[in-house]
This record gives structure tokens, C-alpha cells and sequence, in this order.
């Protein structure tokens, strides 16, 4: 949070021109994700477990839902927008609908410690922002 609060100011302090320069870059970068996002491979939902690339196809879902968070997180106290990209994000990354993670028998590394530490992030964030906004 403390993060956010500098680069707020830091924005603040910016000159028109780079302010613009700053969320061209930013908006740029979202556009990117999301066009990634809409050419993944979905989930599959019937009988996934026989799929040999289901981990990945997962593990790839995460890794954008956590760019996602990266880009977002950091304008989620200021823009309701982003607050709810973030949450969004994190609810992806541990809800597969009818798919059961314990069936697969094993994950890839990443995807624990991604999926935990923006979870949490998220969690906190949540919090800290519905402590302070009612």
C-alpha cells in the first residue's frame, strides 16, 4: 500500500504530457493482456483430468489473471475499475468451475506461489479498501 501511495504521488507530480505518456503505456499494456486473454485456450470442463495439457492451459490462465493484478493492483485504491479487474483476477485464479485441482494429482510450482501471493495481495487489499472506504 505504501507502494501505491509513492507512485500516486509520483503520478501527481508528473507533467501533463508524461501523465498522458504514463496511461497510454498502461492502457497499451491492459489491451495487450486482454487480447492474450481472449486467444487462450479455455478450460476444459469435460473430463479435463485426460487432457495432457491441462496443467499448462491452467498455469497460463494464472499467469495473465496475476498480469492482470500486476498492471491493476497499483490503481485499484484510486479506480473502482481496477479494484474490480484485481478481484476479478483473483477469483480466476482460484475458481475452474466444476474442475477439481486435487483430481490433477500435481501443479506446477508457479502456480501455488503465484496463485497465493496475489490471492493474498488481493484479500488485504480488499480489506484495507473496504476498511477505508465504509
Amino acid at each position: 500500500m505504501i507502494f501505491s501511495i509513492q507512485l500516486t504521488r509520483y503520478i501527481s507530480a508528473m507533467t501533463h504530457r508524461d501523465q498522458l505518456a504514463y496511461d497510454a503505456a498502461a492502457r497499451s499494456v491492459n489491451a495487450l493482456i486482454e487480447s492474450f486473454r481472449a486467444n487462450l485456450a479455455p478450460i476444459p470442463r469435460f473430463n479435463p483430468t485426460h487432457d495432457p495439457n491441462i496443467r499448462t492451459i491452467i498455469l497460463t490462465h494464472a499467469l495473465i489473471d496475476a498480469a492482470s493484478i500486476k498492471l491493476h493492483w497499483i490503481f485499484s485504491y484510486a479506480l473502482s475499475t481496477s479494484k474490480e479487474i484485481c478481484l476479478s483476477a483473483a477469483r480466476n485464479m482460484v475458481d475452474y468451475g466444476d474442475l477439481n485441482l486435487q483430481d490433477l494429482g500435481y501443479m506446477n510450482p508457479i502456480m501455488g506461489v503465484s496463485s497465493g501471493l496475489k490471492c493474498a495481495h488481493g484479500s488485504v487489499s480488499n480489506l484495507n479498501l473496504n476498511r477505508t472506504c465504509g
